[in-house]
């Protein structure tokens, strides 16, 4: 099967197509900037982004299935409102792509941000009602975003929501921002703890839900592909019994760290790198939900999350035989 790919590059693009490639299909990836993760696979790169129709086009062209992962993803303020802008019309974007060349299927690519939180310890399924205007620019546009998928799905193009929750493996080579914590963590880079926790998942398993989704998922429905919940202690704890690794001396109350917001934001500019915490981090890890169901993808798409402490110890593995840091 020939499929089209956007954010191929990406974390959860760089697992996926390995994946589908072990399985013999055939693989149109849209490349932004970066192909470290791509490097020697047997695939056909097209270069552009989720703003160009004209790539777009060329892109989906001739493909049975189109997965749209590409997104601005920061904590920061400075690409907030990039983050609106282009995660919402690349998605519109690629829809029109998607009719305009007859795509037998879109997977769209969402995220947990996309639902209301709280209540924080009452079952979030995926009847939640969407975030709300209040929300931060990106969680406002994944849910944006899927609003316009499910309306082109009514319309009679076959699309497919997953809504992943903290996704965390191998194949990181940017790293991402989670990527980019287990490091410093590692590194003892990490001097403080924030209250909070979030529901992590395998990258791998994730992965493996979009493939079964090709199949099994059902037009027009949303799929929240989770798999444990812990709070920034416990993984920061589980991770020590895993690794070594410099544990953080100081545990922040929530006032504590907002007050720290400045010198987090300063320090950040002068290493020209993300900030350790921002306001939307820590809401972010404050104020998400402690139980978030994924009962739907295990019934219709065979669906499985593994052991949290596999996906750790197989992080570690990978970002030391990458040379991301130093053998113990």
């Amino acid at each position: 099967m020939k499929i089209a790919i956007t954010g191929a590059n990406g974390h959860i693009g760089a697992n996926l197509c390995r994946q589908l490639l072990e399985k013999g299909h055939r693989i149109n990836a849209l490349l932004y900037k970066d192909n470290r993760a791509l490097k020697g696979l047997d695939l056909r790169l097209i270069k552009g982004d989720v703003m160009d129709t004209a790539t777009l086009a060329e892109l989906v062209k001739g493909c049975e299935i189109v997965m749209h992962l590409a997104a601005v993803i920061s904590i920061g303020t400075k690409a907030s409102d990039k983050q609106l802008i282009v995660n919402t019309n690349g998605t519109k974007n690629i829809i029109h792509a998607c009719k305009k060349e007859g795509v037998r299927r879109l997977i769209h690519f969402s995220s947990i941000h996309a639902f209301e939180q709280r209540p924080l310890f009452d079952k979030l399924d995926e009847s939640r009602k969407g975030v709300s205007e209040k929300g931060f620019n990106y969680d406002k546009s994944k849910y944006q975003s899927e609003q316009d998928v499910i309306k082109a799905s009514k319309d009679g193009l076959d699309c497919v929501i997953l809504n992943p929750t903290a996704v965390l493996g191998p194949f990181d080579f940017k790293p991402s921002l989670l990527g980019q914590s287990l490091l410093r963590l590692k590194n003892g880079a990490l001097p403080a703890l924030v209250p909070g926790g979030f529901d992590w998942v395998d990258v791998r398993d994730l992965a493996s839900a979009a493939i079964s989704a090709m199949h099994h998922g059902r037009m027009g429905e949303k799929y929240l592909i989770g798999g444990t919940y812990k709070s920034l202690k416990e993984l920061v704890e589980l991770i020590s019994q895993i690794t070594p690794i410099i544990l953080p001396r100081i545990n922040c109350s929530y006032p504590f760290a907002l007050l720290g917001l400045p010198l987090f934001s300063l320090l950040s500019r002068l290493k020209k790198k993300e900030p350790l915490y921002t306001r939307m981090s820590l809401d972010t890890l404050k104020f998400s939900n402690h139980f978030v169901s994924h009962e739907k993808a295990e019934k219709e798409l065979k669906y499985h999350s593994r052991p949290l402490e596999d996906t750790i110890r197989d992080s570690y593995a990978w970002f030391k035989e990458n040379g991301y840091y130093e053998a113990d």
